[in-house]
């Protein structure tokens, strides 16, 4: 048997003295048939209301995912504008052996090339210049393009050291200039991309008014892309116009140079590495880290190198549809309310430590060779170090050749088998003080000292 209670109208035992739903004695109102009715109807309506609410609930989420999904993931990215030529792309060292046309010697920044060196070669010349040298040395058919600190972009003969050009920059040049065909580019540190005449220095194009690049520019497939504080930029590299720019996710830029291969586009910021399609411009990939100095592109493989790991993820890896909640998730994790989150996906982490110069690939071995003189060959496929040397002080990063890979000190250069660490070749420059090469089938050429530029051949 059951009664209603006349207080809130629930069906409750004929035996209660107490409603169970609202704790009122059901002894206590005066009843009578219609508050009954009444309240009945009044608990179904609540009832009603309720799951009208969560079903609106309900609906608003699966149409707010929904939405979120077809911008973020599902709806087609319109194509970004295209350049009036892609012609134009940086030639590799390995193809094209007689230039060290940029920093990382191609696109990919394996600071590799087909050009053996010769460590025994004779000084052919050498051109001490007027104020200290702010860049690694470019090197062209017929010219050596090195910045230096009086502001200027100075254009050196390759056969006799004799100064053919220079022309005024911002301050001073704080990264190489790119070679490529007939123009020179080079990003000035009143935020503009400047393309010059290799041969006569004259300004082609000068091109945006954004904040100050650190990196050498990239030039692949008619595009010129730049970093700077907080964004990316993409000229034609034709006639430097605008084609998009891309704001970051900070005010503080890296100084690593982007890289790119015909789908996709590497760069970092302070604190994460990016991985963008190159038509779209969306973003595939993230991987967030510290203070990447240094991209590498290898195959399907990218490399962020920080001064206490290298980090390698496919290109074809994605982020986990809930990384939004990570941090969430996380700092549950911390209070021992949830296991412990996924690390983002990757392939493998490696050493690197302090001082890290830009690293050079030798084919299934990556070489990373530190300030300190610590040498390290990682394999390419788990991370792991193949081998370890402590050679003394180095200089700049290292570049592999056919003959092993060479090694700038201070006071000469090294050659070594980049699969074993093992030493092949020296050559003792007491007192040169050396700080960078760049080196062609035509000679060696080095930066010694702050303000000299020498050649072996």
């Amino acid at each position: 048997m059951t009664t209603v209670c006349p207080n809130c109208g629930r069906a409750v035992s004929a035996t209660s003295v107490i409603c169970g739903n609202c704790l009122q004695s059901i002894h206590e109102f005066a009843v009578d048939d219609g508050a009954i009715e009444r309240r009945a109807a009044a608990s179904r309506r609540a009832r009603r209301n309720y799951y009208l609410r969560r079903f609106a609930v309900v609906a608003f989420v699966v149409v707010a995912t929904s939405a979120y999904a077809w911008f973020s993931w599902l709806k087609p990215d319109s194509l970004l504008p295209v350049p009036t030529s892609t012609a134009r792309t940086l030639t590799s060292a390995l193809d094209q052996p007689s230039r060290w046309a940029s920093v990382g010697g191609d696109n990919f920044l394996h600071r590799a090339t087909s050009a053996t060196p010769k460590l025994n070669a004779p000084e052919v010349w050498r051109r001490t210049l007027d104020a200290r040298i702010t860049t690694q040395p470019v090197v062209g058919d017929t010219l050596v393009y090195v910045g230096v600190a009086s502001a200027g972009l100075v254009a050196l003969s390759r056969d006799d050291g004799r100064e053919v050009w220079r022309v005024p920059v911002p301050g001073q040049l704080d990264a190489a200039p790119t070679l490529v065909g007939d123009r020179l580019y080079a990003v000035l540190r009143d935020g503009t991309i400047a393309a010059f005449d290799p041969q006569t220095g004259k300004t082609i194009w000068r091109s945006g008014d954004g904040p100050t690049f650190f990196a050498s520019p990239l030039v692949s497939e008619g595009v010129v892309y730049a970093i700077s504080l907080g964004r990316i930029t993409a000229l034609d590299a034709e006639n430097g116009k605008t084609l998009w720019i891309h704001e970051i996710d900070t005010s503080v830029s890296s100084q690593a140079a982007p890289v790119a291969n015909h789908e996709v586009l590497l760069a970092a910021s302070f604190r994460r590495g990016l991985v963008f399609d190159r038509a779209h411009g969306s973003e595939l990939f993230f991987y967030a880290l510290p203070s990447p100095n240094h991209l590498m592109l290898a195959g399907d493989q990218a490399m962020l190198i920080t001064e206490d790991r290298v980090v390698a993820f496919g290109l074809d890896q994605r982020r986990p549809w809930w990384e939004p909640f990570r941090t969430g998730w996380a700092e549950l994790w911390l209070f021992g309310m949830a296991p412990a989150p996924p690390d983002q996906p990757r392939r493998w982490v490696g050493p690197a430590d302090k001082g890290s110069f830009a690293p050079a690939l030798a084919g299934d071995t990556l070489v990373i060779a530190t300030a300190t003189g610590l040498v390290r060959g990682l394999d390419m496929s788990t991370g792991r170090p193949r081998w370890e040397q402590k050679l003394g002080p180095i200089a700049a990063a290292p570049l592999v050749t056919p003959t092993g890979a060479v090694l700038v000190q201070p006071e000469g250069l090294l050659l070594i088998d980049p699969r074993t660490g093992e030493e092949r070749g020296r050559r003792a420059m007491p007192g040169a003080s050396l700080r960078g090469m760049g080196l062609t089938s035509n000679g060696m050429f080095l930066i010694s000292g702050d303000a000299t530029v020498l050649a072996l051949r």
